[in-house]
């Protein structure tokens, strides 16, 4: 008979065999996730057997162009999962370097403009921001140019309330006795920082990180499911808002919920590192 422990280990190894094959299809090159360059010479509906455009069988059927769903639906994955990964790379780097400026200098001038970024990001719909962007761009502008408009856009909606939360953890941390201590016996500031506040600061990085990474995942799916989506991208809310035009089909239905499966485990990857590495840290302390 299992014990808890047993089963809570059983857990952890699922979860990270899972996070290390989401990592392979991520970093994997394209000729092991790529779709197959055959485009369909029909619309016919997907089937889970079999593919008459093909002529041979399909592991989870086709897609709503003939091709590998299964094989679309890695291609997809890694771009979501490497766009996500890219955007909330960036916005930790702005809400360090933002929120560190501000717990340290105590600017008058960098509170104001957080206080009114927090504000706009409350007044103002993200995505009638990112909706208006995609609009105005011309047919003409490169790819590059859109994406990383929109991109930039989710950046520096996310940065504000981070930032706030750096600078006040940074403030508190440096009214401790071990900082001042640290700095009279002539430590630098860099070493200040990493060795008596960067420490102080993970959990609070770790939480950003779990809530940024979902709304990038949340925008892309919910854009492109009103029509709105990245240019030449090719992503799971591209995938999710196509299965929607063949519902009738039970094959159909059967890959928009594989595809909403994805979506969840993508959008809750943060979530699941920071559930092990709290366990691990239980695990430590009940040794």
């Amino acid at each position: 008979m299992q014990t808890p422990r047993h089963r809570r280990d059983w857990k952890s190894a699922g979860a990270w065999l899972l996070l290390g094959f989401t990592a392979a299809v991520v970093l994997a090159p394209h000729r092991l996730t790529g779709v197959p360059e055959r485009q369909a010479q029909s619309f016919m509906p997907p089937s889970l057997y079999h593919s008459s455009t093909a002529g041979n069988e399909y592991l989870l059927g086709t897609d709503y162009l003939g091709r590998s769903f299964l094989a679309v639906l890695g291609v997809a994955v890694s771009a979501t999962a490497q766009v996500a990964l890219g955007g909330t790379a960036a916005v930790l780097l702005g809400v360090l370097v933002v929120g560190t400026i501000h717990g340290s200098t105590q600017s008058r001038l960098l509170r104001s403009a957080l206080s009114m970024g927090n504000l706009g990001v409350m007044a103002v719909p993200e995505a009638a921001v990112l909706i208006t962007i995609a609009a105005i761009w011309p047919r003409t502008a490169t790819t590059w140019h859109v994406n990383a408009s929109m991109i930039s856009v989710l950046v520096f909606f996310a940065i504000p309330p981070g930032a706030r939360l750096i600078a006040e953890r940074i403030r508190a941390v440096n009214k401790s006795g071990y900082v001042t201590a640290s700095r009279e016996c002539g430590a630098t500031s860099l070493y200040t920082f990493w060795y008596d506040v960067w420490p102080h600061l993970t959990e609070d990085v770790a939480w950003i990180a779990a809530s940024v990474l979902p709304r990038f995942v949340a925008a892309e799916v919910g854009l492109a499911y009103l029509g709105v989506e990245y240019r030449e991208f090719e992503g799971l809310g591209r995938i999710i808002a196509k299965s929607f035009n063949n519902l009738i089909d039970s094959t159909a239905r059967f890959q928009m919920l594989v595809t909403i499966a994805a979506i969840l485990w993508v959008a809750l990857i943060p979530q699941v590192v920071l559930h092990l590495r709290s366990m691990r840290a239980w695990k430590a302390e009940s040794i």
